[in-house]
């Protein structure tokens, strides 16, 4: 999947075949350079044994202050470790002969010509005899970067660090986070090695393989934090939280959906999925029509799912809150806050259990037989000893323990 997320460092600033220093370019010729046709390879004028590109530039200069020389080498790097491998061609005209035309034409500059490449995402690029700008391969497409207009003789690591040429992370919409491997495959995560060198500042931008939601957040397949957007992975954090308790399967409440809490994309662009405030929004379902969350005190408020099912919908819970969940979190067994309806603390004071009355989804004891059918907005009554319960008199018929009784 490709979006417009930032995944760029740094690129091509130019390559000078022979530019010399700003002395050197007043459009005087350096003699030795009048046999050109007589030279058998480039490194006749520039470059050595080990690369084409300067050091040396054609006047002999081997400093990377010289104008010549610059950050050639820094660009034309064999096997670079961090971005795709730059060519003389993303910069240059390249001359099938030395005598071609243009290539030893007097004036004692190389003529930058920039490629599609360098083109890429809209970019106009220019080069003012200093510095390179509107290139794509410093982040002219992108946001944030510190050194989106490079200096081609500064060559001490400064402009080429995460950060130079899109914000380390990127500016909103992208997710808060600096672990660019959580979502971008071709990193390696909770690091900054890149696992696909060839794959940076090559006009694509990769996120995750485009199957999963755990490319961004959660993990192993599952879309529902740890990891959140941050790289958290502790309950505190509200980007974590509670939710692997909530989804997944339970042996004791019904599986609690992503959708019931906020609105799922259907692709990874839609707007209102990374619509950049770095918020998760929540829309709760049909069973919570007053549910609301404080993101100050990361509390849910008013849902049916943490209430004593009684019809209030009251149910207040932290999301941060590190607890293990029992029958009285939500609902009392002996009376005071959250209190059964009815005659429910009778029958419990009498020795009755929630599978005497519940068996289709209470099993023995505190156990839930049916998870599925709990905490799913019914009631189930279902007698183990045979009887009926009519739901709009509230009454139980039929049944061996007592005679017909209003609840």
């Amino acid at each position: 999947m490709q979006i417009s997320v930032s995944a760029i460092l740094l690129g091509v600033f130019l390559v000078s075949c022979g530019g010399g220093d700003a002395s050197k370019d007043s459009g005087e010729n350096d003699d030795s350079r009048a046999d050109a046709g007589s030279i058998a390879t480039c490194l006749g004028c520039h470059g050595d044994e080990s690369s084409l590109a300067p050091p040396k530039s054609v006047d002999g200069s081997t400093e990377t202050t010289a104008l010549g020389v610059g950050a050639h080498r820094v660009h034309l790097i064999a096997n670079p470790n961090w971005h795709k491998k730059i060519e003389c061609g993303d910069c240059h005209l390249l001359p099938q002969l030395t005598d071609s035309e243009g290539h030893i034409d007097g004036d004692g500059i190389a003529e930058l010509v920039f490629s599609d490449f360098a083109s890429s995402g809209g970019a106009e690029p220019s080069w003012n005899r200093e510095t390179c700008s509107n290139v794509y391969c410093h982040g002219a497409s992108l946001s944030g970067g510190a050194f989106t207009t490079p200096t081609w003789t500064l060559v001490d690591g400064t402009q080429s660090a995460c950060g130079s040429c899109h914000g380390f992370p990127p500016l909103s919409p992208h997710p808060a986070s600096s672990d660019c491997g959580q979502c971008h495959p071709t990193l390696e995560p909770g690091s900054q090695s890149f696992l696909d060198p060839g794959s940076h500042i090559n006009g694509i931008v990769d996120v995750g393989d485009g199957t999963t939601c755990d490319d961004c957040h959660g993990s192993d397949g599952i879309a529902a934090p740890p990891k959140d957007l941050a790289g958290n992975t502790e309950r505190s954090f509200q980007g974590v939280g509670a939710h692997r308790q909530h989804g997944g399967t339970s042996d004791w409440h019904r599986e609690i959906r992503c959708s019931n809490c906020h609105v799922v994309p259907v692709d990874v662009a839609d707007p209102e999925h990374m619509d950049g405030d770095g918020q998760a929004e929540l829309t709760f379902d049909a069973l919570n029509p007053n549910g609301s969350y404080d993101s100050v005190t990361a509390t849910c408020a008013n849902v049916y799912c943490h209430s004593n099912a009684r019809g209030l919908n009251d149910g207040v819970m932290t999301f941060t809150d590190d607890l293990t969940l029992g029958c009285t979190s939500c609902h009392g067994m002996t009376g005071g806050q959250g209190a059964l309806a009815g005659r429910h603390q009778k029958h419990l004071d009498v020795g009755l259990s929630c599978f005497d009355c519940h068996f289709t989804v209470a099993g023995g004891g505190t156990t839930i037989a049916a998870p599925e059918l709990h905490i799913d907005g019914k009631r189930d009554v279902s007698f183990y000893l045979g009887g009926t319960w009519d739901p709009i008199e509230r009454r139980c018929t039929n049944l061996s323990c007592h005679n017909n009784r209003g609840w």
